[in-house]
């Protein structure tokens, strides 16, 4: 992992000039810088295309989960609920930013990929109107770009338009897998970008690096059973830590019951038992970040802290 992200720091260290300009965003430099700096790095497990069989969802079922998701954005005051204002999501095909530009469902959409040597970067926005079953995005291309010599790159603006829609299509389905109450997120740092971080952190002027990816704290996503596995193999506790998994509660229609929630969906937070913190091997350190609610993300051991 890494690899994608790591490709467009690295190009927009070293190819990208101050005055290079895009015909909206200005100087395209400095933007991405911002972009990358705010960043919060995301590993995803798995590509794309195996995320709906991993679910064990038909389609049928898959696009009701996927509305369930943006149900409770809406019950939320949000379009797309994301973990953080700026969101990069990355697996082994490609790493693709989503920042939100304004409350009309418009966003900043850039895709790195870096394949066989290859580097295809763009950056875009994407006006996404309608959740699942139909995702629209409306797609207006501010800056692409092959990198390499004699490789090809898209010139029709609909064959653009086409590639950018599948690219914020695919990070939306990755964000419903991120944000499900049933799936664990765990930030890993190593101890050298815990350094950087506390040096930077004891100066009055702060001086912000394009951090790659080992050396800028990062979030892997585990479903429940691998977040059981990935603890037990981690630590030494003789009480393993132990995750239990939250779940989206869908109330019908026509819920006796519950009339106040009729058609609601509702956020079931998850939890976690044991220390929540590792130390592993080769300078890694771990930490579980705990869905308090659809919109709040805390680390295990500040809520520890409180009980």
């Amino acid at each position: 992992m890494g690899k994608s992200f790591d490709a467009l720091i690295e190009f927009t260290k070293t190819q990208l000039r101050d005055d290079e300009k895009a015909n909206i965003i200005g100087p395209v430099k400095p933007f991405l810088e911002d972009i990358i700096k705010e960043a919060a790095l995301f590993e995803f497990p798995m590509i794309v295309e195996k995320l709906i069989p991993s679910t064990g969802k038909n389609r049928d079922e898959y696009s009701r989960y996927v509305g369930d998701y943006f149900a409770l954005s809406k019950q939320n005051n949000q379009h797309l609920i994301l973990p953080y204002t700026t969101t990069a999501i990355e697996d082994s095909m490609s790493a693709i930013i989503l920042r939100e530009i304004d409350t009309n469902n418009n966003y900043f959409v850039v895709s790195s990929i870096m394949d066989k040597g290859v580097q295809s970067i763009s950056v875009s926005y994407a006006k996404i109107d309608e959740p699942r079953p139909k995702v629209y995005v409306e797609v207006s291309n501010l800056f692409s770009k092959n990198f390499f010599q004699g490789i090809p790159q898209p010139s029709n603006p609909l064959q653009m338009a086409s590639c950018v829609g599948k690219d914020t299509i695919a990070f939306v389905d990755q964000l419903v897998y991120l944000m499900d109450p049933g799936n664990f997120l765990i930030l890993k740092e190593n101890n050298s970008s815990k350094k950087l971080t506390s040096k930077s952190n004891g100066k009055k002027k702060k001086r912000e690096f394009l951090r790659k990816t080992v050396m800028r704290p990062h979030y892997i996503c585990l479903n429940e059973d691998d977040t059981k596995d990935f603890f037990r193999n981690k630590t030494k506790e003789p009480r393993g830590a132990h995750p239990v998994r939250g779940h989206l509660r869908r109330f019908k229609e026509d819920s006796t019951y519950f009339t106040k929630m009729r058609g609601k969906t509702r956020f079931i937070k998850q939890y976690f038992t044991g220390e929540g913190q590792i130390t592993g091997v080769n300078g890694w350190n771990y930490e579980v970040m705990v869905k308090e609610s659809p919109t709040i993300i805390t680390p295990y051991t500040n809520l520890k802290k409180s009980l």
